[in-house]
């Protein structure tokens, strides 16, 4: 099992490293380690999130966020 307290790290390295998604990322930490994604899922920082929901929105997994028009 891998340790909880790093895994936002090791998944920063393989995004950096390796420029594979963040989605990619914690799949393939999943994979490797046989743990289930709901598990790693409850352990990943705040940025990590706000990455892979990014990544969602730009390949419509999520819908886009409204925007406020200015003028």
């Amino acid at each position: 099992m891998i340790d909880p307290t790093q895994i936002s790290n090791l998944i920063e390295r393989m995004v950096s490293n390796r420029k594979i998604s963040y989605m990619e990322a914690v799949l393939e930490i999943c994979e490797e380690h046989s743990v289930d994604a709901s598990l790693v899922a409850k352990h990943l920082s705040r940025p990590i999130i706000e990455n892979i929901e990014n990544e969602a929105r730009q390949v419509n997994l999520l819908p886009r966020k409204k925007s406020l028009p200015f003028a």
